[in-house]
């Protein structure tokens, strides 16, 4: 027996260290726990929000962590364990899914509803009758001329936080001079020693490009001669002593495209737009012709305009690679274009009974922004989404109005006591 018991001292000492082991083994550290979010502080946002997502697990480095909504990245502007606070970019629709990766890990947030900011950009009469360029913001007025000096803006886009607008101011000497505006701040294109306009404005990364013209002297008078600027170089398109105009200009890649029109030996307008400084011709230059409006979509050019016939009446044209593909039916007329996907859309008007009706037209099928009552003109046009949205002008009473419509439905910027008018809108 003296001989068994060590044997079974031994045996039991064994079992209990194993059993010490496989305590210790399942004492590991547990995985880490998977992301988790929670809540996000608003559903409803605009561009610029200060967005928080709330939950647990979310890395704490800055850098690992990437946000977007609707597929668009958000800047992360702060990162704790518990929450990661974005900036809301241009969403682009009006709804979008938030995506979480922080780490590796991989989260859905939900989605929001985005309200677009809509940009309108005009004039409006001061008290002393005269005209002062600005822009609307949200039905919100920004001022940019000189009080005193009379002033429009023609044309409005917005590139990140910046808000361009083209348009002209007189000078001191009464002169024209054409000029665009970032965040209010004026840069002067003319000299001021010959009128020029600019009505048309389109940013591509750090340039800025604007479309105009200038009256220049011939022969003891002044001829309008089409030409753009590059960051306030200016360009000229147009030939010299023959009068021409740019109305729109647009950039694709290395390409700058805009449309205009310019006199021909008969006198005509005749309807165009150039490449480059190379003019396509879109009209044979029997009747007067207008380009207006330009838009460049997977290297496709689309133009929108009108042609004019001897009798006054006109009908809308849209040409598509210096191809007309819509042409309408009664007195009607182009001012503002927009393509996306494989849909155009063309804003202007019909003229019935002597009065202007605002329209516009998705691949040639037409909707009717305005009844006979007023005269109204439909003068740019943008989509959002789903949605689509059309400036314009209302006549009548002390003066014009300037408008928009959402789907048709009217939303008045100003309220017709002292004219105004709307030319350009951008939907962000």
């Amino acid at each position: 027996m003296k001989k068994i018991i060590p044997l079974l001292m031994i045996g039991f000492c064994a079992c209990t260290f194993f059993v010490s082991s496989c305590s210790k083994n399942t004492d590991a550290p547990a995985p880490a726990q998977g992301l988790v979010v929670n809540a996000l502080s608003a559903v409803t946002v605009h561009y610029g929000d200060v967005l928080t997502i709330n939950g647990s697990n979310f890395n704490t480095t800055a850098a690992n962590n990437t946000v977007t909504i609707n597929g668009v990245p958000a800047p992360v502007l702060a990162v704790s364990a518990a929450a990661i606070t974005v900036s809301v970019p241009a969403v682009g629709n009006t709804s979008g899914e938030v995506l979480i990766k922080s780490g590796s890990a991989t989260a859905n947030g939900g989605t929001v509803t985005y309200v677009p900011d809509v940009y309108v950009a005009g004039y409006e009469n001061n008290a002393a009758n005269i005209s002062v360029a600005r822009y609307w913001k949200n039905g919100t007025p920004v001022a940019l001329g000189t009080t005193g000096l009379p002033s429009a803006a023609r044309s409005v886009v917005v590139n990140g936080s910046d808000v361009y607008v083209a348009g002209y101011e007189n000078n001191a000497n009464g002169k024209a001079v054409a000029k665009y505006w970032k965040n209010g701040k004026a840069v002067e294109l003319g000299d001021g020693a010959t009128n020029t306009l600019a009505v048309s404005v389109f940013v591509s990364g750090n340039d800025v490009y604007t479309a105009g013209h200038e009256l220049v002297p011939v022969n003891n008078t002044t001829v309008a001669l089409a030409k753009y600027w590059k960051n306030g170089t200016p360009v000229t398109l147009g030939s010299a002593g023959t009068a021409s105009f740019a109305r729109s200009i647009v950039v694709n890649g290395n390409d700058v495209y805009v449309a205009g029109y310019e006199n021909n030996a008969n006198g005509k307008n005749v309807a165009k737009y150039w490449k480059n400084g190379n003019p396509v011709t879109l009209s044979d230059g029997t009747n007067t012709t207008y380009a207006q409006a330009i838009a460049v979509n997977n290297n496709d050019v689309y133009v929108a305009g009108y042609e004019l016939y001897s009798n006054g009446s006109s009908t809308l044209r849209c040409w598509k690679n210096g191809t007309a593909v819509q042409s309408e039916t009664g007195n009607t007329a182009a001012f503002g274009l927009f393509v996306k996907g494989n849909d155009m859309y063309c804003a202007g008007l019909e003229v019935v009974n002597n009065k202007n009706i605002a329209k516009y037209w998705k691949n040639g099928t037409a909707t009717t922004l305005s009844d006979a009552s007023l005269v109204f003109t439909a003068t740019s046009i943008a989509t959002f989404g789903n949605d689509i949205y059309v400036s314009g002008i209302e006549g009548g009473g002390a003066g014009n109005r300037s408008v928009y419509w959402k789907n048709g439905t009217q939303t008045n910027i100003t309220d017709g006591t002292k004219a105004s008018q709307s030319w350009g809108i951008y939907v962000r």
